[in-house]
């Protein structure tokens, strides 16, 4: 590969990851929003602790 081809793959790999931290960043927000509107404060604390329970709250919202 040439340099110039490896400084845009390198690019395109660093927004790709920037944009995946982005939405992932998003989905938890949306996810503490929702917990946090229906009083589950204690799910917050754990989910942030706890990727695995994370998830099934994730799935039981449908993010």
């Amino acid at each position: 590969m040439t340099q110039i081809g490896q400084m845009i793959f390198e690019d395109g790999v660093r927004q790709g990851v920037e944009e995946g931290v982005k939405q992932e960043r998003q989905r938890i927000n949306r996810l503490n929003q929702l917990l946090a509107g229906c009083n589950r404060t204690e799910d917050i604390v754990k989910a942030a602790s706890d990727h695995d329970y994370q998830q099934s709250l994730f799935r039981e919202f449908g993010l």
